[in-house]
């Protein structure tokens, strides 16, 4: 699949965001039914077995100028920085997402998921950079974050979750403590040309039932909008805890909602197992060697996110709505997610697969705006729809299942997303 991701990155398409973040984007559309995370879809009708019985001959696939063949086996990352990639991603099933905490926060935001390699991506893509300027100069080892707006566009509430991981505790404190001083304490000069100007003088607020945590108000506008929005900072162990809520009930909601996601990300890290910096390079690029066999991106495109394998946990942060997601992974019972120029879910069986792609296919047709496209030329059980992406770039999107795996894929033009899931199609039916 060409994930959205990086479809915005080959469209050259960039998003008006706040402090500098980049944007990430989520692996596809899963639904666009309201539920919650413990309710259970209604079961779709499987393809027709006699629809399978011609498997297509390779010669009848039209896969462009795209790869067909897998690619060698990836190996251990053999540098830092790929290690430190690896590391972050790990910490993805670690990290409570928003719709945790309040189940209607679903719909991606600038920052959906990220890893944080250095100390100026807590400025970037967490908190703003004028709060960056007393920073502790610790290094950090790693982070990860998350975020997620209202489904409801015209819901202000959003909620920003990360976890950055410092060299011990004594270092996650003093990284803490700097971000807080600096946020209290922004320079005037940089306050004129702040990525937010504050209406209010910023100041100290309470975390409900976490006193180890300091609160920061920030009131300031965003368009026609007067937003209150509470970062919370708090160090635990050697990983310094970071909560960024808006809601329109006000200060009190806000750091409301940063409360209850510390109540669950405290003993969520610590279940987390680190892996030491010096085995970085020895980590795995590749565990399953689904990756080989997923699409490759073109080099230099993706995010931090991408050309990566996950947990069925980890794979939820980069869904469209991972509240519907959940159950529907969980049903099919998939145990890995893999993404790249496509995205490729391994389910229990080959009926299981079935089932997920209709689900996801019958997801995507329901979609607000959406209409159905011709199929794959030449895969019978694909289902292809065009998608008017609000505010972004329409899209198509394909998906079919092979085997037990279920594959999907994203592009501006049809005839791009159809060539994509033809030479993912033969990639894993070798």
């Amino acid at each position: 699949m060409e994930g959205l991701h990086a479809l915005l990155i080959q469209a050259g398409y960039i998003a008006a965001m706040r402090g500098g973040r980049r944007i990430i984007v989520t692996l596809g559309v899963i639904a666009v039914a309201t539920g919650s995370a413990c309710s259970s879809p209604p079961a779709p009708a499987p393809p027709s077995a006699a629809s399978s019985a011609n498997p297509p001959k390779p010669a009848s696939l039209d896969t462009g100028a795209y790869p067909t063949a897998p690619r060698l086996p990836l190996g251990a990352a053999g540098s830092l920085d790929t290690g430190r990639l690896i590391e972050g991603r790990r910490m993805a099933a670690f990290v409570v997402g928003p719709w945790q905490v309040e189940p209607r926060l679903t719909r991606p935001a600038s920052t959906a998921a990220e890893v944080i390699t250095d100390r100026r991506g807590i400025g970037t893509s967490v908190i703003y950079p004028e709060m960056t300027t007393r920073s502790s100069l610790d290094p950090i080892v790693v982070g990860f974050t998350c975020e997620r707006n209202a489904a409801d566009p015209a819901d202000p509430t959003s909620l920003r979750n990360a976890v950055v991981r410092a060299a011990d505790a004594d270092s996650a404190t003093a990284i803490a403590r700097g971000l807080v001083d600096g946020a209290l304490n922004i320079p005037p000069a940089l306050l004129k040309t702040a990525s937010m100007i504050p209406s209010e003088p910023i100041r100290q607020v309470p975390i409900p039932a976490h006193p180890e945590a300091t609160g920061i108000l920030l009131v300031h506008q965003v368009g026609e909008q007067q937003v209150e929005e509470v970062i919370a900072i708090s160090a635990h162990g050697p990983y310094v805890l970071i909560q960024v809520a808006r809601s329109p009930q006000g200060a009190e909601q806000a750091a409301g909602l940063a409360g209850r996601t510390l109540d669950q990300q405290i003993p969520l890290i610590d279940s987390f197992t680190p892996t030491e910096v010096a085995g970085f390079t020895g980590l795995l690029q590749d565990p399953t060697g689904l990756l080989a066999r997923t699409l490759p991106l073109k080099p230099g495109q993706g995010t931090t996110m991408s050309d990566a394998t996950y947990d069925r946990t980890a794979a939820l942060q980069l869904e469209d709505d991972p509240v519907t997601a959940r159950p529907l992974l969980d049903t099919a019972g998939v145990d890995v997610v893999s993404t790249s120029q496509a995205t490729v879910y391994r389910a229990a069986d080959s009926s299981a697969a079935l089932r997920l792609s209709s689900a996801l296919a019958d997801a995507a047709a329901a979609r607000p705006g959406s209409q159905k496209a011709a199929a794959v030329p030449g895969l019978e059980l694909s289902r292809c729809v065009t998608l008017d992406a609000t505010g972004l770039v329409p899209k198509a999107w394909c998906t079919v299942a092979l085997k037990q795996f279920v594959f999907k894929t994203t592009a501006r033009q049809l005839v791009n997303a159809q060539q994509q899931l033809a030479a993912q199609y033969l990639m894993l039916s070798g």
